[in-house]
């Protein structure tokens, strides 16, 4: 058979194969030459040997199709030849604007916890935010030792580079586009990453921008359920320059102030040691001031953010020499 598709659109050729690793939520189309079987013969499609830290289940040599041939049925628009070439395919021109890096942690026992970089997923927290139209490099580090199916909502990316294991075979070898093998090529919005190891992919954020809202954002996840339940899932939004600049990062001079939860309501707390006294600011988007105080900011201390208004906000905390900065979406 010929690979053709992937669940982000065509391949540049047909790429012949006999077996294919697919995972949950993975989707890829195939051209198969039936005309070699002769009529009343049954062609069964079969799982295969699963490698055993795919932990989908004792489904080893069972079929999972049968396809009956009969040459006396006739088609409208058949397809009698194998195409040579599908489409023009490179990777997504364009500068990579940022990158992002995420760990998959966790394991299946005691507890079952699995996470994104130890944090457990949270309705009401945005954990990254994209500027609209650009295009980004996420590097994502399976920690663990089992498979997961990586997925993400909005985009189709493309793989620019795979370590470790691939494959049914369990080769282990570093993959750079466009030397990737079948199962890494192409328009997708999953991929298989195995225990241990590292892809690297580029995906371009077009359109869309959405509010600064836990509502509105897009999810990246395991696609296996007891996985994302348990709860390897964060969630992300795609916003205008004007949301995104003020993220501050760019700011010499200042450090990245982590609060939660973001978006908040009533409350606020700090993540990190801070012992000593400083001064905490609000202020709006055009730099008005809307609420300055003096605070001990400790780890356990929550500060009230009920009296200000609702929107995007700016929060500087200043201790001693340093200033430490973030964006804060209050609803």
């Amino acid at each position: 058979m010929w690979m053709v598709a992937t669940g982000g659109g065509y391949v540049d050729v047909p790429r012949p194969t006999d077996s294919t690793l697919m995972s949950v939520g993975d989707r890829r189309e195939f051209l198969v030459d039936f005309a070699q079987f002769n009529d009343g013969d049954t062609v069964y499609m079969t799982n295969l040997a699963v490698p055993h830290d795919m932990n989908y289940g004792s489904t080893n040599g069972k079929a999972l199709m049968a396809f009956i041939v009969d040459h006396s049925l006739a088609s409208e628009n058949p397809v009698t030849t194998l195409p040579s070439t599908l489409v023009d395919y490179e990777l997504t021109p364009g500068p990579v604007f940022m990158t992002r890096e995420k760990n998959l942690m966790g394991s299946g026992g005691s507890g079952h916890v699995w996470t994104i970089d130890g944090t457990p997923m949270d309705m009401m927290v945005i954990n990254d935010t994209v500027l609209v139209n650009t295009k980004e490099r996420w590097v994502i580090n399976n920690q663990t030792n089992k498979s997961h199916p990586f997925h993400i909502h909005k985009v189709q990316f493309q793989v620019v580079e795979y370590t470790e294991k691939v494959g049914v075979l369990d080769t282990v070898a570093t993959y750079t586009h466009p030397d990737l093998p079948d199962e890494l090529f192409g328009f997708k919005d999953v991929q298989l990453i195995r225990p241990g190891a590292t892809l690297i992919f580029e995906a371009r954020f077009d359109s869309f921008p959405s509010p600064l809202h836990p509502n509105q954002g897009y999810m990246y996840h395991c696609h296996i359920l007891t996985h994302e339940d348990t709860s390897m899932m964060h969630q992300f939004v795609v916003v205008d320059s004007a949301d995104f600049y003020t993220g501050l990062s760019a700011i010499p001079g200042t450090e990245r102030l982590e609060v939660y939860p973001n978006p908040a309501t009533n409350e606020l707390y700090f993540k990190g040691s801070f012992e000593e006294a400083g001064t905490l600011t609000f202020y709006d988007l055009r730099g008005k001031i809307l609420r300055r105080e003096a605070i001990h900011a400790r780890d356990s201390k929550a500060v009230s953010v009920q009296d200000l208004p609702r929107g995007v906000v700016i929060v500087e905390l200043f201790l001693a020499n340093k200033r430490y900065i973030s964006k804060l979406s209050l609803y």
